[in-house]
């Protein structure tokens, strides 16, 4: 088991995705079998990669649907981004699909209750049937509930924290202190 700073569902996606992986350093999207992570599954994520940015959501747990009041099913990710962190989104997303390595992003926002709270989204890449790293799966979760900082964080938008996790191929230079896989 691969011990990281994340919190334990995502903990249990990334010690998943180690098991699918075999020898390769990423592992085929066809590797991924539902049913090996039903408990995962609400907090699941898929996204394609189709170029120019357009990086799709395949699929959303119910869990997220759930806390953000949206199914993202279908949209282009940087839709939904900001405006003025879309470059630098994309530019982060297309350096974990070419290094390939994952990603831990800690994000304030609220749920569709109107609860202030911290979440944590962790991407990891996927080869397509082509063999190219095309796919992230993610999980989401939260880490932690209301306090006043979160909800002074939530009425600025505010990004916590963004880990790249060096699965085997080394992480972005533009990070400081990548989270290490061991």
């Amino acid at each position: 088991m691969v011990k990281t700073a994340l919190e334990p569902g995502n903990q249990a996606l990334l010690d998943y995705w180690y098991t699918i992986r075999d020898d390769a350093v990423v592992p085929d999207r066809a590797a991924f079998k539902p049913a090996d992570v039903r408990h995962l599954l609400p907090h699941l994520m898929l996204l394609e990669y189709r170029g120019h940015g357009a990086l799709i959501y395949r699929l959303i747990g119910n869990a997220i649907v759930d806390k953000l009041g949206t199914d993202f099913t279908g949209l282009c990710h940087l839709d939904i981004v900001p405006q003025t962190r879309r470059l630098q989104t994309a530019a982060r997303y297309r350096d974990i699909l070419a290094i390939p390595c994952g990603m831990s992003v800690h994000r304030a926002l609220r749920t569709k209750y109107g609860a202030a709270v911290v979440l944590e989204c962790l991407y990891l890449p996927l080869r397509d049937r082509r063999g190219a790293i095309t796919q992230l799966i993610g999980s989401a979760n939260v880490i932690r509930a209301y306090d006043r900082q979160t909800e002074r964080a939530c009425s600025r938008e505010q990004l916590h924290k963004i880990s790249f996790i060096d699965l085997g191929a080394g992480t972005p230079a533009i990070t400081p202190q990548p989270i290490a896989a061991a």
